[in-house]
């Protein structure tokens, strides 16, 4: 029951297998006769669901979607990355917010009017069994030549976390739940897992369009704004007023040097 991700995305999955569950050991030995879904280890049930991934054939899954891509985008980690962490990210205004629709699939990034970014994480839950079962599932990876994909989205993490600050602001996000200890303990864990990971990246292009956003100058003027002048209602109807104010002064100084003719 324990598959590492809040309850409320997996509830729907968890009574559809459950309804599944055969009572007679004829049933039982029946079903895996037919069903194509049965796991061939625990491990591959962990994977299956932590992927939303309804059959153990189907074994390549869709990451990095592009408009019309449906193809996995596999890569040696030779993109170019000057953020370091959530720390980064925030100063150029990117922001996070969790998403669980399609399981560790539902990262993905977006860049609007290019000044605001939002990176899309699935939740996940982090306690003393966190660190075995991921270790294991990326060994699982490897072995069978999977997608890595629970690796990839390790990675990431990785590049994300670099201190307890980071993943206190995962928290908030309501991304990451620490049921382990203090937020340094996972800022350890992660970044133990990272350092030993494959180099293949299921998620450079996400990776790509946030050193993209990242260096967009306007991008980091509009995040300084934000953060320095409209933290509050006061300051920012204080900025707005300024902003009228030197909008009238302009007007008027445009109207004294060309009058109107009457």
């Amino acid at each position: 029951m324990n598959i590492m991700a809040p309850l409320i995305y997996c509830l729907p999955r968890l009574q559809r297998n459950i309804d599944r569950l055969p009572i007679l050991p004829d049933q039982q030995r029946q079903l895996f006769k037919e069903d194509n879904n049965v796991p061939i280890h625990l491990l591959d049930l962990l994977r299956s669901e932590l992927l939303f991934v309804d059959s153990k054939d189907n074994s390549s899954v869709n990451v990095d979607d592009d408009d019309k891509g449906t193809k996995i985008f596999l890569s040696r980690s030779s993109y170019k990355r000057s953020f370091r962490n959530v720390q980064d990210l925030k100063e150029v205004g990117i922001k996070l917010k969790p998403d669980y629709s399609i399981g560790l699939r539902s990262i993905s990034f977006s860049s609007r009017l290019f000044t605001f970014g939002q990176l899309n994480l699935p939740p996940l839950i982090v306690d003393e069994t966190t660190k075995q079962k991921l270790l294991n599932l990326v060994a699982y990876e490897m072995c069978l030549n999977k997608d890595y994909v629970v690796t990839s989205y390790l990675r990431l993490l990785d590049s994300l976390i670099d201190c307890e600050q980071d993943v206190k602001d995962l928290r908030s996000a309501y991304i990451l739940k620490n049921n382990l200890g203090s937020d340094a303990q996972v800022a350890e864990l992660f970044n133990s897992i990272g350092s030993i990971l494959v180099t293949y990246d299921a998620y450079a292009s996400v990776k790509n369009n946030i050193q993209k956003h990242y260096e967009r100058k306007i991008a980091t003027w509009n995040a300084q704004l934000c953060q320095e002048h409209l933290r509050n209602p006061w300051t920012t109807l204080g900025v707005l007023a300024a902003l009228a104010g030197l909008l009238l002064t302009g007007i008027q100084a445009y109207y004294s040097i060309h009058p109107r003719k009457t």
